[in-house]
């Protein structure tokens, strides 16, 4: 990995991470998720999986590793809710989280476990892991109608006063109520007014324009 790395981009890409505590390589994540991709499908995915990250990990490591986890062939839901659940408490900054959440399209496949395996981060008191259950339900749930108003009911019970997770939770409002203005009213009016006011702010900086017609 250190060959794909560039200095400038790490310096670029760190600037924009005030949070991160791990070393920034520089490797751009179009070739992070191309590495991923060719390792997911290697015999050495499954050990890499079991274990978890060492005390020197880079962020590009992390980020990998939470690559691979959503790659990897051949594992039932059980088996890579497992891999991710190892992994979740390492993605402390909203690029690893949110990337990460991105990659783990097989919720959409199984919603009903999934939301029961997602349930208990959006109600955990570490910042970032109560943001990766709310940005997997950002990315996975919310497009579908069915699953909207269930979203839509939990975001309001979210506790809030955590930076990251409150915009995550102003993330997923925001696009609830432009995807499904029906449930924008009930909605804000039910958050909390900190939430309520983060949400509006995304709203107008989203310059899109909740439709009730």
């Amino acid at each position: 990995m250190q060959g794909m790395a560039e200095p400038r981009y790490a310096a670029f890409a760190g600037s924009l991470l005030p949070d991160n505590h791990y070393l920034l390589l520089g490797v751009r994540l179009p070739r992070l998720r191309q590495l991923a991709r060719e390792l997911a499908h290697g015999d050495g995915a499954p050990a890499l999986l079991r274990r978890a990250p060492g005390k020197r990990a880079t962020f590009e490591e992390i980020m990998l590793r939470g690559f691979v986890a959503g790659y990897a062939p051949g594992l039932d839901f059980a088996e890579r809710c497992t891999c991710i659940d190892r992994l979740v408490p390492f993605l402390d900054n909203w690029s690893l989280c949110d990337s990460c959440c991105a990659t783990y399209r097989f919720a959409r496949l199984h919603r009903g476990a999934a939301w029961d395996w997602l349930l208990p981060y959006t109600r955990r008191a570490a910042e970032y892991e109560r943001r990766f259950g709310i940005v997997m339900l950002l990315d996975h749930f919310i497009q579908d109608p069915a699953w909207a108003p269930r979203v839509a009911q939990l975001l309001p019970t979210v506790t809030p006063g955590a930076y990251y997770s409150d915009m995550a939770v102003a993330w997923c409002a925001c696009e609830i109520c432009l995807l499904h203005p029906g449930l924008a009213d009930s909605l804000l009016s039910s958050l909390p007014a900190s939430l309520m006011h983060l949400t509006r702010r995304k709203l107008r900086e989203s310059r899109r324009k909740i439709d009730k017609s």
